[in-house]
């Protein structure tokens, strides 16, 4: 029912073998589908559910027993497929709009000549649809436009289970996610889980398709896509409408990426059933996003232990190899300039401190346990690098650079308040304004009455994306997450006016697996929203 979330479905609707203990009602239980780890746990885990909606469903014709349940991905329709000893009956129910605990008739949809179904599957682009009993399977193939009822009058082809001894009542059937093949299961204790490959004729589908990026000049390119068909289908590539020979992969690696190479990359895959094509667009970038986001050009009065500094954070993705990398100030240039050491390296969205003659011990001395301690410290020391008070600026070039005005990173800043830093801005994305106390985590040294925030500064947090649904105590929040990232839930009567208040519910990222939040309805909270710290 809400567009973009997974729901597991759930039937009790099978009877005994007894003619008298068949049912004329059943119930379907729905629930969003839990996040859960790929990871093979040492022991079983215990999953929760949330968002548990509860259906009763009645026969319109009679009682019957059924272990087979479809779910139509294409038109979310829910189809019942009775145990029947020839002919099996189908019966069908949209329950997206039906309320939870509602009690709905089903619709009378047809047969299909299949005897004592006890498991069925319909493939993720709806195109297939498999129902197996103890001892055998068929598949249907479906065409565009057509019911899931229309295609099981179509002759099925005979697909393999396991089947007895080895797999005592057959249960269960599903497809793969991207259609490559299907699982089976039996019931009892500890049962074994069997995987067969798609065998069954199928023009390609992509399951995942190419994806645009930007990238940074110099860097290894890795498109991937992943396609199924059957037979596997071949592939082709082509740049910018050009074939490219010899690539004949889902995987193309193209090294040493440079502005020749951006363009729309295109990938066909065929077989004797069709082709399908999925592309996308590779951008490239000659510069990497560092940046100055503090400066301290002179301290404050009386102080002792005290020295220049500044700070470099990055905005990459990656972390950044800063060996032999240079520095200098505005009244310098590359023949003067502080080369970085060897094994230097910035991590993605972290900074390092550079400080003119002090060892990280004393900067940390200076300015107190409010550095976290996992900043790095750099001491650089050189005719000429001290900053000026009056205005100056820093200079930074890569380990390649030939000209002064091939820089990488470049600030100025005007005439120094004693004791203040300068510092970036990270809403306008501008450097250059007085540090504040309190703001953007700036506080007082320890030792002096200086005020910045080394090491604290971090590249901005993206905003969370926001998926909401319906629960069973109220309503589930879930939402994006980057490592490190606070996350604060907020709610308002008057989002026009910008009004929000805390709920007093707070996430911690320690990953990228996203998090949630679960409040119940009220009625005086109207809207909600997620902020990231």
């Amino acid at each position: 029912p809400a567009a973009g979330t997974n729901y597991i479905y759930l039937s009790d609707a099978g009877g005994a073998k007894e003619e008298t203990s068949m049912r004329n009602q059943i119930r379907i239980v729905r629930f969003p589908e839990p996040a859960v780890s790929p990871e093979v746990p040492a022991s079983a885990p215990t999953v929760s559910a949330t968002g548990v909606e509860v259906f009763n469903l009645t026969y319109p014709d009679g009682s019957y027993d059924s272990e087979a349940l479809l779910v139509d991905p294409l038109t979310a329709d829910l189809f019942i497929v009775t145990k029947e000893s020839s002919a099996s009956r189908i019966y069908s129910v949209n329950l997206n709009a039906a309320a939870a605990g509602s009690t709905t008739a089903l619709t009378f949809a047809g047969t299909v000549d299949f005897p004592v179904p006890s498991g069925a599957t319909v493939s993720a682009d709806g195109s297939q649809i498999i129902i197996r009993n103890e001892d055998q399977a068929r598949l249907w193939n479906r065409q565009a436009g057509e019911s899931i009822p229309a295609a099981l009058t179509r002759p099925p082809v005979a697909i393999p289970v396991i089947g007895t001894p080895a797999e005592p009542n057959g249960e269960a059937v599903a497809f793969l996610r991207d259609d490559s093949g299907y699982l089976t299961i039996s019931e009892g204790e500890l049962p074994v889980l069997y995987y067969f490959a798609a065998q069954c004729p199928r023009a390609p589908a992509v399951a995942a398709p190419l994806a645009d990026q930007t990238v940074l000049a110099g860097s290894t390119v890795v498109l991937e896509a992943h396609v199924s068909g059957e037979p596997p289908p071949t592939f082709s590539w082509k740049f910018n409408g050009q074939p490219i020979a010899g690539q004949t992969a889902s995987t193309l690696t193209v090294p040493n990426f440079q502005s020749a190479n951006a363009g729309t990359y295109e990938l066909t895959a065929a077989n004797s059933l069709g082709s399908v094509t999925t592309s996308a667009v590779i951008s490239v970038r000659t510069m990497l996003n560092l940046r100055v986001t503090e400066v301290s050009s002179q301290q404050a009065a009386g102080g002792s232990g005290v020295a220049d500094w500044w700070e470099l954070t990055s905005f990459e993705p990656a972390p950044v190899t800063l060996a032999g990398w240079r520095f200098n100030d505005s009244g310098g240039g590359l023949g003067s300039a502080f080369v970085f050491p060897a094994g230097l390296t910035i991590p993605a969205g972290g900074s390092i401190i550079f400080v003119e003659d002090l060892t990280a011990e004393q900067f940390r001395a200076w300015w107190g346990a409010s550095v976290p301690a996992a900043a790095q410290i750099v001491t650089y020391s050189g005719n000429g690098l001290a900053f000026s008070a009056s205005d100056d600026g820093v200079r930074l070039w890569n380990a390649t650079a030939t000209e002064d005005a091939d820089t990488v990173a470049s600030v100025d800043f005007a005439q120094a308040t004693a004791g203040v830093t300068f510092n970036y801005d990270p809403v306008s994305g501008q450097f250059g304004a007085l540090s504040q106390a309190g703001v953007n985590g700036v506080f007082k040294a320890a030792t002096t009455a200086d005020i910045g925030s080394p090491g604290l500064y971090r590249a901005a947090v993206p905003a969370p994306v926001l998926t909401i649904a319906k629960s069973a105590t109220g309503i589930r929040i879930d939402f994006t997450t980057v490592p490190g990232g606070t996350y604060v839930l907020e709610f308002s009567v008057d989002p026009v006016a910008d009004t929000w208040e805390p709920t007093g519910d707070t996430f911690t990222a320690t990953n990228d697996e996203g998090g949630f939040f679960e409040v119940p309805i009220s009625g005086g909270r109207s809207f909600y929203r997620v902020r990231v710290e």
